[in-house]
């Protein structure tokens, strides 16, 4: 067997492992060094089973290897023959096609040649499998297309894609509809296929269970906005506050005018010049003046607010009343007036 050529690229690990002692700190870290010792391995159990024809360890040993340290060359060659001898042509195919693109790349010309050669004496030996995706699914809001549980991504729908031999599941899922499946079997190299997957039924327990939710949902807003026992008695109590509050800054716009007039008897003159008594009633009529201001603002917002709720509230029963009224709350007006506040309205 030609499978020890390939021996787990020594020159690739020989110089990581140089990196490793030379500049730990810069180019990697000591999990790196682990890896590679756990990839050498798992080369080296591979190699042994596949000298057993033992192929179903043996791949996915040099699987793990090739994803531990994904740039050898030399595993990813061997896990290309380990595919091509256990039957799986597609993987085979794909591997050899990786390994000589990073051959390329790192120079070394007989792995790539190498490699190319077996790629290309695969490439008509390929079963191939096309998913035919109709309009009806593709439309479908967040639909999802696997293939052995791969996810396959829109470009490759319709498109003859290399598959190995075997059994390969189908499953189109989407939220809110059923999960829909569907088996091939490849059943020989070089065979091709076509399946065409159908829309998936709506999922009606989801939409039930959705519907329900909404439903909740729903009366639990108009409860919400139906039952508030409390917003009628907290408008009138509001109302009571802002209209106390006006009281108050009217009796104290009161005072402040006495207090100036008082000032203005024989305590200041035309020009402003006051005596220490008319001073000190000047500043009462001052703090009085800024007193009333606030309160007649205070209130007036409160006395607003109170009435907006009041207004606003839903119909409801009024106990000692004979009669239901149709109403579903108050009809007021707000009036603004040069001496305060009106409300005008009808229940």
């Amino acid at each position: 067997m030609k499978i020890r050529r390939h021996a787990p690229d020594a020159r690739f690990l020989a110089v990581l492992c140089g990196a490793l002692l030379v500049a730990p700190a810069a180019r990697a870290e000591p999990s790196d060094a682990e890896k590679i010792a756990a990839a050498q391995a798992l080369y080296d159990e591979a190699v042994a089973a596949m000298d057993a024809k033992d192929y179903a360890t043996a791949c996915p040993k040099l699987a793990e290897a090739v994803r531990l340290v994904p740039e050898g060359i030399g595993a990813k060659l061997t896990l290309a023959e380990c595919y091509e001898e256990s039957g799986k042509l597609a993987s085979a195919w794909s591997h050899y096609a990786v390994a000589r693109s990073l051959a390329e790349r790192a120079g070394q010309k007989d792995r790539a040649t190498r490699a190319a050669a077996k790629a290309d004496a695969l490439k008509g030996r390929l079963a191939r499998l096309t998913i035919e995706v109709p309009d009806a699914v593709r439309k479908i809001p967040q639909v999802t297309i696997t293939r052995g549980g791969v996810g396959l991504g829109e470009a490759q729908w319709g498109t003859a894609l290399p598959v190995d031999v075997g059994r390969h599941e189908i499953v189109v899922t989407a939220p809110g509809y059923e999960r829909w499946t569907r088996a091939i079997e490849v059943a020989k190299d070089g065979e091709a296929i076509s399946v065409r997957v159908e829309a998936p039924a709506i999922d009606l327990r989801a939409s039930a269970a959705e519907e329900r939710r909404r439903a909740a949902s729903t009366v639990v807003i108009q409860n919400f906005a139906a039952e508030r026992p409390w917003q009628r008695p907290l408008g009138i109590a509001a109302m009571g506050v802002g209209a106390a509050g006006m009281v108050v800054g009217g009796v104290l716009g009161g005072l402040a005018i006495q207090k100036n007039d008082e000032s203005n008897a024989g305590l200041c003159d035309a020009g402003d010049y006051c005596k220490r008594a008319g001073l000190a009633l000047r500043s009462e009529a001052v703090g009085l003046g800024n007193g009333s201001t606030a309160a007649l603002a205070v209130g007036g917002a409160v006395l607003l607010g109170g009435v907006v709720l009041f207004a606003t509230a839903p119909a409801s029963k009024w106990k000692g009343s004979a009669e239901k009224s149709p109403r579903a709350g108050l009809d007021a007006t707000l009036e603004l007036l040069p001496t305060g506040l009106r409300v005008r309205g009808a229940f």
